[in-house]
């Protein structure tokens, strides 16, 4: 049984002769060669040595010597080694570089994962605040509506019993009579605020109250100061009780 060696890539482990006097090898062997050789030539084109005429003899017996030494098996086994470090140095670093790359994906899946409950736990909250906002918008319409039906039930009461126009000009008279403290302004103040009192009687036997009314009623003509903006409270009824 034969044993292939096979040579190192990219490295001449032969010796070869060609036309008798050039030969080329391993640059291992220069120092050798030059020893049995020293008149032999450099040509740095073809990289390869050329002996002197009359040596073409001894050129193949130095090879030979060589090749019976055993010194390119040695070399092709050294470089084979160096060449196998070499490639468990690439493995490792390759193997270090998937790791990382590993590692870069499982936190990038990890980030997904966890981005993703947290976009079904957000759709979960946004489910139920939509919810809550539909049932508080039909709340809401339906507290519309039944103000509105309140409203309109309050004036239909209102309007056989009070004035609402007359209201509003006693209470813009009140905030004219105040305008210069005099005697007969106050009288005049209070004369409206006797028929106020008069309408809240009418409203309260009807069952209707108006808190911006009573305002009006209570105002004292000597604190112009801190009365004066009750006068201008929106009017607004609503049933008594």
């Amino acid at each position: 049984m034969s044993i292939l060696h096979t040579k190192p890539e990219g490295k001449n482990m032969n010796i070869k002769i060609h036309d008798a006097r050039y030969v080329s090898f391993p640059f291992e062997l220069k120092d050798a060669f030059r020893e049995v050789f020293p008149n032999a030539k450099w040509n740095p084109t073809s990289r390869e040595w050329q002996v002197v005429k009359g040596s073409e003899q001894r050129l193949v017996d130095w090879v030979k010597e060589v090749e019976a030494s055993g010194i390119l098996q040695a070399m092709l086994d050294q470089e084979t080694a160096r060449l196998s470090e070499e490639e468990v140095l690439q493995l490792q670093t390759r193997l270090s570089e998937l790791k990382y790359g590993i590692s870069i994906e499982e936190n990038a899946t990890e980030r997904t994962e966890n981005a993703k409950t947290r976009a079904e736990q957000l759709k979960e909250q946004l489910a139920g605040l939509e919810q809550q906002l539909h049932a508080r918008k039909e709340a809401r319409a339906l507290a519309e509506a039944e103000k509105a039906k309140a409203k309109a039930e309050v004036m239909t009461i209102l309007r056989d019993v009070a004035d609402v126009d007359e209201i509003e000009c006693l209470r813009t008279g009140m905030k004219s009579d105040w305008r210069s403290i005099k005697a007969f302004n106050k009288d005049r103040f209070e004369e409206k605020q006797d028929r106020l009192s008069e309408i809240r009687d009418d409203l309260e036997t009807a069952g209707l109250y108006s808190g911006a009314l009573s305002k009006a009623i209570s105002a004292n003509y000597n604190r112009r100061d801190r009365d004066l903006p009750d006068l201008s409270i929106e009017l607004e009824f609503e049933i008594d009780g």
